[in-house]
């Protein structure tokens, strides 16, 4: 028994124009023309009706006018520092946070970390409860 070691060829890759793929993959039968050729009309009227819109009907004028309420909604104008500040923190966090994990991905993977993280939600003592909520609004619970 002789075998060759080390010799191994890979399969051609058959290279498929968009057309042929299009035959294989939506075309293949009766049943899949109908599905293709109806979600294929029902997309291209989504699509038609949704740029109808944006162009023709959509009041584009009321963002700009409105920009604050959307981002902040009714918070007073004289606190918005606190929301920046928010925001600049999170953002602080979330690139060390990237830095990290991008830098010690092996170790924060590894199956002691994995391990610890899965169990910590269950070691917290039983006689820890958390607050009642008392509010009225809470009242017929």
């Amino acid at each position: 028994m002789t075998s060759v070691i080390g010799t191994s060829t890979r399969p051609a890759i058959a290279k498929k124009t968009p057309i042929a793929w299009l035959k294989k993959n939506l075309f293949s039968n009766w049943y899949n023309v109908i599905i293709s050729v109806v979600l294929l009309f029902i997309i291209g009227r989504t699509v038609i009706s949704t740029l109808d819109w944006a162009f023709n009907l959509a009041q584009w004028s009321v963002i700009p006018e409105n920009l604050k309420l959307y981002m902040v909604g009714l918070f007073p104008v004289r606190q918005l520092w606190r929301i920046w500040t928010l925001l600049g923190l999170i953002a602080a966090l979330a690139g060390l946070s990237w830095g990290a994990v991008a830098r010690n991905a092996a170790q924060l993977f590894s199956p002691m970390v994995l391990g610890w993280l899965g169990q910590s939600p269950f070691s917290s003592s039983s006689s820890r409860r958390p607050c009642p909520i008392v509010s009225c609004f809470w009242a017929w619970l």
